[in-house]
């Protein structure tokens, strides 16, 4: 992976960040799979997880933004949906023969997804959470 986690990434509020970590956890696993030519089987058996985990996540910020009134609740849910919708395009539209090439795609542009959606709509709502008493 081009990125590990750092504390930069961090946004300041412990559940988040764990899930942030997971997730970079998820997508190396991906990447490694991938690299080393896993097959069809276990990139699925990734990806179920990554989208599982991915939703998880969302649920939480978007559970929190909802509880603590957080203006930018609407435009964060439409990114989250948009990420969603690139895993389950991929998903979709993979064959045999490609598997390993998209997910390692699908890894990069997750991450560069991840880092900048940190460093720009999620650092956004961290004085919403801590003043709603998040830590």
């Amino acid at each position: 992976m081009k990125y590990e986690w750092s504390d930069g990434f961090s946004v300041g509020v412990r559940e988040i960040d764990k899930q942030h970590e997971q997730f970079v956890s998820i997508l190396k696993k991906l990447q490694n799979a991938a690299t080393k030519g896993e097959d069809m089987k276990g990139i699925d058996a990734i990806l179920i997880e990554l989208t599982k985990y991915t939703k998880q996540h969302f649920d939480t910020e978007e559970k929190y933004m909802k509880d603590f009134d957080y203006n930018g609740l609407e435009e964060h849910k439409s990114e989250h949906n948009k990420m969603l919708n690139r895993v389950y395009w991929f998903s979709s539209h993979r064959t045999k023969s490609d598997t390993n090439v998209l997910a390692l795609k699908l890894s990069d542009f997750l991450e560069d997804w991840l880092i900048q959606h940190i460093a720009s709509m999620d650092k956004e709502y961290v004085s919403c959470f801590k003043e709603n008493g998040l830590k």
